[in-house]
């Protein structure tokens, strides 16, 4: 849902005094584009800006090992499990990635007769990975401050390293986003910390035992489990494995526990609501933040020149919502800074 109409801007920055200083010595030289994080949103908006001029230097930064954000695949001996996004559904905002990734041979059809939709052929990860082929990715760098300089900003990470770029466009959950603004004394619409993200817990599942009745997907079961689906009827398991979400209101209450503890609590439930009864094997995967419960009502947000935020929590509560995110903030860059012709984005 949209919580607002408009955007108060305040222009004030307040730069943290740094080690480095804020136009000291950094580790690599200015990049057109720096964009924090490699879900869906950061994935593919570098791509897009390479497309729409391949001298534009753009960088990506992730702070874990692997890109994709939520679309995340588990790989339990010869079992792979999807623990985040289930699938990525056909709208107008995807249709141009589905077609890419269909001609790339990676993506099936998600085996659900009530949903449109596609998954990955080895995992939806696959999908995350095949765009960012040809990107300049670095993983393990967690951006920690930020410091305004007079050409752009530089971005530091935890362990000293830094990045300079003209534009950075942070696309993190929006609370991790937030919490970086605040920590570097960079001023952003207060409201924007009003939108909250829910937590999930996702159960991993190993069983022979059909919980769904011959179907592959259902969600929205009740008020303890958000969903269920078929690693198996994604052609992602040998035998029979299933990824289920709890709800929201479960997944808050025991989010803080040991696996031990949660899946104790969960085994009554599923035992209850789909007749699993022992032996299973089960894995426990938390998303902090799962996804939003409110939606901002612009696809992006511009708090400094040179400074964006983008994510779900613009687009919405899905990977098309993170697309949507995207292509809404491409399309301001296309307009508002036009190429010409030596790699430099120009007012």
């Amino acid at each position: 849902m949209n919580i607002m109409k408009g955007k108060a801007k305040n222009p004030e920055i307040r730069p943290v005094p740094s080690a480095h200083g804020a136009g000291g010595s950094h580790s690599q030289s200015s990049c057109n584009f720096v964009i924090v994080g490699s879900g869906l949103t950061g994935l593919n908006l570098a791509r897009e800006l390479k497309n729409s001029d391949p001298n534009l230097t753009v960088s990506i930064l992730e702070k874990s090992t692997s890109c994709g954000g939520r679309m995340a695949t588990r790989r339990v001996g010869d079992l792979k499990f999807d623990h985040g996004a289930q699938f990525i559904k056909k709208t107008d905002a995807s249709q141009l990635l589905i077609e890419y990734w269909n001609s790339e041979n990676v993506a099936t059809r998600f085996p659900s007769k009530e949903i449109e939709a596609v998954c990955g052929l080895a995992g939806i990860s696959q999908l995350a990975k095949k765009l960012a082929v040809n990107l300049d990715v670095t993983y393990n760098f967690e951006a920690t401050r930020l410091d305004p300089v007079d050409d752009g900003w530089i971005v530091h990470s935890e362990d000293g390293r830094s990045r300079q770029a003209k534009t950075v466009v942070l696309t993190s959950p929006l609370p991790q986003a937030l919490e970086l603004l605040s920590g570097s004394n960079v001023h952003y619409d207060s409201r924007l910390g009003a939108l909250s993200y829910a937590k999930c817990i996702v159960l991993l599942i190993q069983s022979e035992f059909e919980i769904l009745s011959n179907q592959s997907y259902f969600e929205r079961i009740d008020e303890d489990v958000f969903s269920a689906c078929s690693q198996r009827a994604k052609g992602l398991a040998p035998t029979g494995a299933w990824t289920i979400a709890m709800s929201e209101a479960w997944s808050e209450r025991h989010f803080d526990r040991t696996e031990d503890a949660i899946l104790n609590s969960a085994r009554p439930i599923l035992q209850k609501k789909f007749g699993l009864a022992h032996p299973y094997t089960a894995q426990v995967k938390k998303w902090r933040y799962s996804h939003p419960q409110e939606t901002w009502p612009q696809p992006f947000d511009n708090p400094q020149p040179g400074l964006f935020v983008a994510g779900d929590g613009f687009g919405g509560p899905s990977l098309v919502g993170a697309l949507m995110s995207s292509n809404g903030l491409l399309k301001h860059l296309q307009k508002t800074l036009a190429p010409q012709g030596d790699g430099e984005f120009h007012k």
